[in-house]
Formats: structure tokens, sequence, C-alpha cells
């Protein structure tokens, strides 16, 4: 499974798009664009994801950060 679809996933049938269009401060027809326009290495915005990341959290939704930024774990192995 790609990251994107796994991204569409997790905002689509877990989180739902209003919520995080709200956490994102966007409106819901900018979280369809990023999930239709985005790729598998980012499927949203960085700077988007770790908004909606905190959003979930504060939510009490537990997520995957991954499906939201899939090259973060890559980037914190270069960085070690």
């Amino acid at each position: 499974m790609s990251h994107v679809k796994t991204a569409r996933s997790l905002i689509v049938e877990q989180l739902g798009a209003e919520r995080c269009a709200a956490w994102a401060g966007v409106n819901k027809n900018t979280v369809y664009q990023w999930l239709t326009r985005g790729t598998a290495d980012e499927p949203i915005p960085v700077r988007k994801a770790f908004l909606i990341l905190a959003g979930a959290h504060a939510a009490g939704e537990a997520i995957d950060v991954r499906a939201l930024i899939p090259s973060l774990p890559a980037c914190l192995d270069m960085a070690a």
C-alpha cells in the first residue's frame, strides 16, 4: 500500500477531512487537493501534517506518523 493511499485512508476514513482541515487551518477542499496531488514521499505538506498530528493527538486519535510523513523515519536516520 502506498503512503498516499494510507494518508487518504487515514484522513478520509478515520480522522475526517473536516477535522483535518480545521487542525491545519485550511478548508476541506484543500485537504482533498493534497490527497489528489500529493506524492508517495509527501502526500500532504509536511508543515500541515504536523498540525494534523497535533490535532489528532489532542483529540485522542492514535495514528501512525508515517502515514502523513513517510519520509520522517529516513530523515531521522540520516540525522542520527
